[in-house]
């Protein structure tokens, strides 16, 4: 379960949008509070697989690490990304495409 939203983007191509919306389905089921699908474009290249966006990854928010694990339950690797602009506490699940 989370307190802070998590950002759900899907990045890239039709595919990883649809994987995007099936993870926030899994995740609200599972009780996370999420912010539903945005599909963002990118620069060249996009993303590719599962990323989650931090503002800092020497203090992560208390959701980061149960995300990471329940993704990993999934069988699926996420890799923490650090993006200084991002918002302190918040969290993004970044679905690129398939690796």
């Amino acid at each position: 379960d989370s307190e802070t939203p998590v950002e759900v983007l899907g990045i890239g191509d039709a595919e990883a949008k649809t994987f995007a919306e099936d993870l926030l389905s899994a995740l609200s089921d599972a009780g996370w509070s999420v912010d539903g699908v945005t599909q963002k474009l990118y620069g060249r290249p996009s993303p590719n697989g599962v990323k989650i966006t931090v503002n800092n990854r020497s203090s992560l928010p208390p959701e980061a690490a149960p995300l990471t694990h329940a993704l990993a339950k999934a069988g699926i690797t996420a890799t923490i990304v650090e993006n200084p602009d991002f918002a302190p506490l918040g969290l993004e699940l970044v679905v690129g495409h398939k690796p």
